[in-house]
């Protein structure tokens, strides 16, 4: 059974009311509301909000059925250019648009988990850098040098709060997405590969086997 959700970015401060309940939100919130919420929004003039509606296996949802605010997050105008991204595909290449929102749920998702380890913040900066390229084999020195710190500070504190490396980090995540959209959506292999920015598809077949031991079609069955 299907449930729909809703993804909305607020830019500025806004008013609304959630379940009855009063809000006021910061600049640059990202807002998931569940499925059956009832919600008003108080806007005011010329506001532009663009909302996604998504839906999620009940037994696979691992949000909270209750409504998410994360205020004034770095890594907010990040999923804001990807909302718009998708928004230009829109209705040409749905397909596209379905790859790059559950990009964007996925970021947001990692946001999540992150703030529930209760890590250093300077660790969070790092995953939240690292977010930002998108890239499997980030430059981990260069990511240290804009921390301020040194590369192997930086590599201990993924090893003392997450047991791994940056590099093993970021590349399982790359790795759960992939095997997420090839057996739990029906997003073409193709659009799978584009979207995690593989060159080509050799590539990703390659990245895929690696971490599996299967080739995708094997693993999407």
């Amino acid at each position: 059974m299907k449930h729909q959700w809703s993804l909305i970015l607020l830019e500025n401060p806004l008013y609304l009311i959630v379940n009855n309940k009063p809000y006021r939100t910061k600049i640059r919130t990202i807002t998931i509301l569940p499925p059956g919420t009832s919600r008003v929004f108080h806007f005011p003039k010329d506001y532009v909000m663009r909302p996604v509606h998504f839906s999620l296996n009940s037994e696979d949802a691992s949000l909270k059925q209750k409504p998410i605010f994360i205020q004034d997050h770095p890594n907010f105008p990040h999923i804001l250019r990807q909302h718009e991204r998708a928004l230009s595909f829109w209705p040409k290449n749905k397909e596209r648009v379905e790859s790059i929102i559950w990009n964007s749920l996925w970021e947001i998702n990692d946001i999540l988990t992150v703030k529930e380890k209760d890590l250093p913040p300077i660790l969070e900066n790092a995953i939240s850098l690292m977010d930002n390229t998108k890239s499997r084999n980030p430059n981990i020195k260069s990511i240290a040098s804009e921390l301020n710190i040194s590369h192997n500070y930086l590599v201990l504190l993924f090893k003392k709060h997450l047991n791994t490396t940056p590099l093993k980090y970021i590349q399982k995540k790359c790795y759960e997405m992939a095997n997420y959209y090839l057996t739990e959506t029906d997003i073409p292999i193709k659009e799978i590969a584009y979207t995690l920015e593989f060159t080509d598809l050799a590539n990703f077949n390659k990245f895929i086997k690696k971490h599996s031991s299967q080739n995708p079609k094997s693993l999407r069955g």
